[in-house]
Protein backbone atom coordinates (compact mmCIF):
# COMPACT_ATOMS: atom_id res chain seq x y z
CA UNK A 1 0.00 0.00 0.00
CA UNK A 2 1.23 3.68 -0.79
CA UNK A 3 2.18 5.83 2.10
CA UNK A 4 -0.16 8.84 2.34
CA UNK A 5 1.08 12.23 1.60
CA UNK A 6 0.60 15.03 3.84
CA UNK A 7 0.89 18.93 3.38
CA UNK A 8 2.75 21.33 4.94
CA UNK A 9 0.03 22.64 7.66
CA UNK A 10 -1.00 26.00 8.28
CA UNK A 11 0.27 25.85 11.63
CA UNK A 12 4.60 25.18 10.55
CA UNK A 13 3.88 28.18 8.01
CA UNK A 14 2.44 30.41 10.82
CA UNK A 15 4.75 29.37 13.47
CA UNK A 16 8.21 29.08 11.09
CA UNK A 17 9.09 25.89 12.11
CA UNK A 18 10.60 24.84 9.29
CA UNK A 19 13.09 27.89 9.04
CA UNK A 20 13.18 29.15 12.74
CA UNK A 21 11.94 26.35 15.45
CA UNK A 22 11.59 27.22 19.03
CA UNK A 23 14.84 25.38 20.90
CA UNK A 24 15.92 24.16 24.44
CA UNK A 25 19.68 24.73 24.54
CA UNK A 26 20.72 22.33 21.76
CA UNK A 27 17.23 20.15 21.25
CA UNK A 28 14.38 21.52 19.03
CA UNK A 29 11.29 21.84 21.09
CA UNK A 30 7.90 21.38 18.51
CA UNK A 31 5.23 23.55 20.13
CA UNK A 32 1.83 22.02 17.73
CA UNK A 33 -1.15 20.88 18.65
CA UNK A 34 -2.72 20.94 14.93
CA UNK A 35 -0.08 19.12 12.91
CA UNK A 36 -0.37 15.39 12.44
CA UNK A 37 2.37 13.31 12.70
CA UNK A 38 2.79 12.32 9.08
CA UNK A 39 3.18 15.99 7.95
CA UNK A 40 5.61 16.24 10.26
CA UNK A 41 7.25 13.50 8.87
CA UNK A 42 7.10 14.64 5.42
CA UNK A 43 8.11 18.15 6.08
CA UNK A 44 11.57 16.24 7.68
CA UNK A 45 10.52 16.99 11.16
CA UNK A 46 11.10 13.97 12.57
CA UNK A 47 12.23 10.44 11.25
CA UNK A 48 11.33 8.99 7.91
CA UNK A 49 9.18 6.43 8.41
CA UNK A 50 5.85 4.31 9.13
CA UNK A 51 3.62 5.24 11.41
CA UNK A 52 0.83 3.17 13.60
CA UNK A 53 -1.64 6.94 13.95
CA UNK A 54 -0.36 9.15 11.07
CA UNK A 55 -3.16 11.40 11.77
CA UNK A 56 -2.42 11.90 15.57
CA UNK A 57 -1.89 15.61 16.23
CA UNK A 58 0.81 16.07 19.66
CA UNK A 59 0.50 19.48 21.53
CA UNK A 60 4.39 18.88 21.08
CA UNK A 61 7.58 17.29 20.54
CA UNK A 62 11.01 17.77 21.33
CA UNK A 63 13.72 16.22 19.27
CA UNK A 64 17.54 15.75 18.72
CA UNK A 65 19.66 17.16 15.92
CA UNK A 66 18.89 13.85 14.24
CA UNK A 67 15.47 14.59 14.33
CA UNK A 68 14.94 11.57 16.51
CA UNK A 69 11.88 11.95 18.85
CA UNK A 70 12.98 12.14 22.69
CA UNK A 71 9.87 13.40 24.92
CA UNK A 72 5.99 13.92 24.02
CA UNK A 73 4.44 17.39 25.58
CA UNK A 74 0.83 16.98 26.66
CA UNK A 75 -0.96 20.13 27.65
CA UNK A 76 -3.72 19.48 30.30
CA UNK A 77 -5.21 21.14 33.46
CA UNK A 78 -3.60 19.44 35.63
CA UNK A 79 -5.81 20.55 38.77
CA UNK A 80 -8.80 18.77 37.05
CA UNK A 81 -7.26 15.15 38.15
CA UNK A 82 -7.09 14.77 41.67
CA UNK A 83 -5.27 11.63 42.40
CA UNK A 84 -2.12 10.23 40.66
CA UNK A 85 -4.19 7.16 38.84
CA UNK A 86 -6.38 9.93 37.47
CA UNK A 87 -3.41 12.32 36.07
CA UNK A 88 -1.59 8.80 34.55
CA UNK A 89 -4.81 7.86 32.69
CA UNK A 90 -5.38 11.15 31.11
CA UNK A 91 -1.78 11.01 29.33
CA UNK A 92 -3.34 7.36 27.98
CA UNK A 93 -3.34 9.25 24.03
CA UNK A 94 0.03 11.20 24.62
CA UNK A 95 1.88 7.61 25.91
CA UNK A 96 0.51 5.73 22.63
CA UNK A 97 1.86 8.79 20.54
CA UNK A 98 4.77 8.64 22.51
CA UNK A 99 5.51 4.77 21.67
CA UNK A 100 4.55 5.34 17.93
CA UNK A 101 7.27 7.92 17.32
CA UNK A 102 10.06 6.08 19.99
CA UNK A 103 10.25 9.16 22.58
CA UNK A 104 11.00 8.30 26.14
CA UNK A 105 8.91 10.31 28.17
CA UNK A 106 6.11 12.28 28.02
CA UNK A 107 5.60 14.86 29.69
CA UNK A 108 2.10 16.45 30.78
CA UNK A 109 1.68 20.29 32.02
CA UNK A 110 -0.56 23.28 32.39
CA UNK A 111 3.14 25.59 32.50
CA UNK A 112 2.24 25.81 36.59
CA UNK A 113 2.41 22.04 37.29
CA UNK A 114 4.49 19.20 35.26
CA UNK A 115 3.84 15.41 35.39
CA UNK A 116 6.90 13.65 33.75
CA UNK A 117 6.12 9.94 32.48
CA UNK A 118 8.18 6.93 31.15
CA UNK A 119 6.69 6.11 27.71
CA UNK A 120 7.58 2.47 28.31
CA UNK A 121 5.14 2.06 31.53
CA UNK A 122 2.85 5.18 31.56
CA UNK A 123 4.44 5.25 35.39
CA UNK A 124 5.88 8.70 37.37
CA UNK A 125 9.24 9.26 36.48
CA UNK A 126 11.50 9.80 40.00
CA UNK A 127 13.85 11.40 41.18
CA UNK A 128 17.51 10.32 42.31
CA UNK A 129 16.02 9.95 45.88
CA UNK A 130 13.06 8.02 44.64
CA UNK A 131 10.69 11.14 44.77
CA UNK A 132 7.98 11.64 41.57
CA UNK A 133 10.03 14.33 38.93
CA UNK A 134 7.12 17.39 39.16
CA UNK A 135 9.72 19.93 37.30
CA UNK A 136 8.09 22.65 35.58
CA UNK A 137 8.09 22.48 32.26
CA UNK A 138 6.28 25.79 31.17
CA UNK A 139 5.81 26.27 27.55
CA UNK A 140 6.75 29.36 26.69
CA UNK A 141 9.51 29.16 29.76
CA UNK A 142 11.11 25.77 29.10
CA UNK A 143 14.33 27.21 26.97
CA UNK A 144 16.95 26.81 30.37
CA UNK A 145 20.08 25.09 31.25
CA UNK A 146 18.30 23.02 33.52
CA UNK A 147 15.74 21.40 31.84
CA UNK A 148 17.51 21.24 28.70
CA UNK A 149 20.11 19.02 31.13
CA UNK A 150 17.09 17.19 32.58
CA UNK A 151 16.30 16.45 28.70
CA UNK A 152 19.94 15.21 28.02
CA UNK A 153 19.55 12.95 31.31
CA UNK A 154 16.17 11.48 31.01
CA UNK A 155 17.14 10.53 27.65
CA UNK A 156 20.28 8.49 28.86
CA UNK A 157 18.66 6.96 31.28
CA UNK A 158 15.05 6.29 31.11
CA UNK A 159 14.59 2.93 29.41
CA UNK A 160 12.37 -0.12 29.67
CA UNK A 161 13.49 -1.37 32.81
CA UNK A 162 14.12 1.96 34.94
CA UNK A 163 12.10 4.85 35.15
CA UNK A 164 14.32 6.63 37.77
CA UNK A 165 16.77 9.21 37.09
CA UNK A 166 20.61 7.70 37.43
CA UNK A 167 23.76 9.23 37.20
CA UNK A 168 25.37 8.70 34.31
CA UNK A 169 27.82 6.21 33.80
CA UNK A 170 30.54 6.37 31.04
CA UNK A 171 31.62 4.20 28.87
CA UNK A 172 35.38 3.44 27.57
CA UNK A 173 35.55 0.77 25.01
CA UNK A 174 39.14 0.56 25.09
CA UNK A 175 39.56 -2.69 26.19
CA UNK A 176 36.88 -3.68 23.28
CA UNK A 177 38.80 -2.45 20.69
CA UNK A 178 41.44 -4.00 21.40
CA UNK A 179 40.13 -7.47 22.02
CA UNK A 180 38.10 -6.68 18.59
CA UNK A 181 41.67 -6.13 16.89
CA UNK A 182 43.27 -9.54 18.21
CA UNK A 183 39.85 -11.22 16.90
CA UNK A 184 39.96 -9.57 13.45
CA UNK A 185 43.90 -9.61 13.09
CA UNK A 186 44.45 -13.28 13.96
CA UNK A 187 41.42 -14.30 11.59
CA UNK A 188 42.54 -12.10 8.51
CA UNK A 189 45.91 -10.78 9.08
CA UNK A 190 45.50 -7.56 8.20
CA UNK A 191 46.94 -4.24 8.82
CA UNK A 192 46.39 -2.36 11.76
CA UNK A 193 45.19 0.55 9.87
CA UNK A 194 42.22 -1.88 8.20
CA UNK A 195 41.17 -3.24 11.66
CA UNK A 196 40.72 0.50 12.93
CA UNK A 197 38.63 1.45 9.79
CA UNK A 198 36.27 -1.78 10.19
CA UNK A 199 36.42 -1.56 14.10
CA UNK A 200 34.67 2.07 14.04
CA UNK A 201 32.41 1.09 11.08
CA UNK A 202 31.11 -1.55 13.66
CA UNK A 203 31.36 1.12 16.67
CA UNK A 204 29.09 3.36 14.38
CA UNK A 205 26.62 0.87 13.39
CA UNK A 206 26.07 -0.18 17.27
CA UNK A 207 26.42 3.51 18.54
CA UNK A 208 23.50 4.83 16.03
CA UNK A 209 21.36 1.34 17.15
CA UNK A 210 21.69 2.38 20.76
CA UNK A 211 20.74 5.84 19.84
CA UNK A 212 18.00 4.73 17.41
CA UNK A 213 18.72 6.68 15.05
CA UNK A 214 18.66 3.85 12.62
CA UNK A 215 15.30 2.01 11.45
CA UNK A 216 14.43 -1.20 13.24
CA UNK A 217 14.88 -2.92 10.27
CA UNK A 218 18.81 -1.76 10.15
CA UNK A 219 19.57 -1.68 13.88
CA UNK A 220 22.01 -3.51 15.62
CA UNK A 221 19.67 -6.47 17.40
CA UNK A 222 17.85 -6.83 14.31
CA UNK A 223 20.66 -7.94 12.48
CA UNK A 224 22.08 -10.25 15.39
CA UNK A 225 18.29 -11.99 15.70
CA UNK A 226 18.72 -13.04 11.92
CA UNK A 227 21.64 -15.66 13.12
CA UNK A 228 18.21 -17.71 14.26
CA UNK A 229 17.49 -18.88 10.96
CA UNK A 230 19.56 -17.15 8.93
CA UNK A 231 23.39 -18.58 7.85
CA UNK A 232 26.44 -16.72 8.83
CA UNK A 233 27.47 -15.72 5.49
CA UNK A 234 24.03 -14.62 4.80
CA UNK A 235 23.96 -12.21 7.60
CA UNK A 236 27.03 -11.11 6.82
CA UNK A 237 25.38 -10.22 3.02
CA UNK A 238 22.51 -8.61 4.65
CA UNK A 239 24.68 -6.28 6.40
CA UNK A 240 26.88 -5.57 3.20
CA UNK A 241 24.11 -4.80 0.78
CA UNK A 242 21.10 -3.41 2.72
CA UNK A 243 22.37 -1.87 6.18
CA UNK A 244 25.54 -0.58 5.30
CA UNK A 245 24.65 1.69 2.42
CA UNK A 246 21.39 3.03 4.37
CA UNK A 247 24.31 4.04 6.94
CA UNK A 248 26.73 5.85 3.89
CA UNK A 249 23.31 7.92 3.36
CA UNK A 250 23.50 9.16 7.24
CA UNK A 251 27.32 9.48 6.67
CA UNK A 252 28.37 10.62 2.79
CA UNK A 253 31.69 11.28 1.69
CA UNK A 254 32.95 14.57 2.10
CA UNK A 255 35.22 16.36 -0.91
CA UNK A 256 38.33 14.91 0.29
CA UNK A 257 36.79 11.29 -0.19
CA UNK A 258 36.83 10.53 3.31
CA UNK A 259 33.87 8.88 5.57
CA UNK A 260 33.34 6.79 8.72
CA UNK A 261 32.32 3.73 6.81
CA UNK A 262 35.57 2.94 5.91
CA UNK A 263 35.76 -1.01 6.71
CA UNK A 264 37.41 -3.21 3.85
CA UNK A 265 37.97 -6.72 5.58
CA UNK A 266 34.19 -7.71 5.45
CA UNK A 267 33.16 -5.88 2.70
CA UNK A 268 34.49 -4.63 -0.87
CA UNK A 269 34.23 -0.86 -0.47
CA UNK A 270 34.02 -0.42 -4.37
CA UNK A 271 31.57 -3.49 -5.61
CA UNK A 272 29.51 -3.16 -2.05
CA UNK A 273 29.62 -6.99 -1.77
CA UNK A 274 31.06 -9.27 1.37
CA UNK A 275 33.70 -11.22 1.19
CA UNK A 276 33.00 -15.34 1.43
CA UNK A 277 34.51 -17.17 4.50
CA UNK A 278 34.30 -14.34 7.16
CA UNK A 279 30.77 -14.67 8.12
CA UNK A 280 31.94 -16.32 11.66
CA UNK A 281 34.32 -14.06 12.59
CA UNK A 282 31.65 -11.02 11.66
CA UNK A 283 29.61 -12.78 13.72
CA UNK A 284 32.22 -13.02 16.56
CA UNK A 285 32.84 -9.10 16.35
CA UNK A 286 28.60 -8.33 16.62
CA UNK A 287 28.60 -10.44 19.82
CA UNK A 288 31.27 -8.60 21.62
CA UNK A 289 29.57 -5.50 21.09
CA UNK A 290 26.09 -7.08 23.09
CA UNK A 291 26.49 -6.11 26.14
CA UNK A 292 28.17 -2.67 26.08
CA UNK A 293 25.80 0.20 25.28
CA UNK A 294 27.31 3.30 23.61
CA UNK A 295 25.34 6.12 24.29
CA UNK A 296 27.91 7.54 26.77
CA UNK A 297 31.32 7.66 25.70
CA UNK A 298 34.21 8.43 27.48
CA UNK A 299 35.18 11.81 26.33
CA UNK A 300 38.75 10.26 26.01
CA UNK A 301 38.27 7.37 24.27
CA UNK A 302 39.26 8.87 20.47
CA UNK A 303 42.78 9.23 21.94
CA UNK A 304 42.74 5.78 23.98
CA UNK A 305 41.36 4.51 20.09
CA UNK A 306 44.45 5.93 18.13
CA UNK A 307 46.73 4.70 21.05
CA UNK A 308 45.69 1.00 20.85
CA UNK A 309 45.85 0.41 17.10
CA UNK A 310 48.96 3.05 16.09
CA UNK A 311 51.15 0.91 18.31
CA UNK A 312 50.20 -1.94 16.28
CA UNK A 313 51.03 0.14 13.18
CA UNK A 314 54.57 -0.34 11.32
CA UNK A 315 53.46 2.97 9.35
CA UNK A 316 51.98 5.12 11.64
CA UNK A 317 51.51 8.11 9.42
CA UNK A 318 48.05 6.04 8.12
CA UNK A 319 46.75 6.19 11.13
CA UNK A 320 46.82 9.27 11.63
CA UNK A 321 46.10 10.64 8.53
CA UNK A 322 43.00 8.48 9.52
CA UNK A 323 41.81 11.17 12.01
CA UNK A 324 41.81 13.78 10.31
CA UNK A 325 38.48 13.54 8.45
CA UNK A 326 35.65 15.89 10.10
CA UNK A 327 32.77 13.44 10.67
CA UNK A 328 35.42 11.29 12.62
CA UNK A 329 36.49 13.89 15.25
CA UNK A 330 32.94 14.35 15.40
Amino acid sequence: MARKKYEVSEEILQRGILTNPDKIGKYTYYNIGNTMIGSLRDNNLIPNKDYKNEDRKPDGLIVDNTKRVIAVIENKNLAKYKTASLKASATKQALEVAQDLGAKFVISTDSVNSQWYSAFDNKPILNIDGSELKEVFGITTCNTPKIEKLIELLDNTINKKCRQIMQIQEVDPTPLAYAIWQKIYKATTATPENCLYTFVEIFIFKYLSDLNILDELYQYNTLLGMYKKSKEDNVLSYYAKTIRPEIKKLFPEDDDKTTIINGTIFVNDTTGDCYTGYGKTFRTILEMFKDVELKNIDKDFKSKIFEVFFKKDTQKGGLGQYFTPLKVVQ
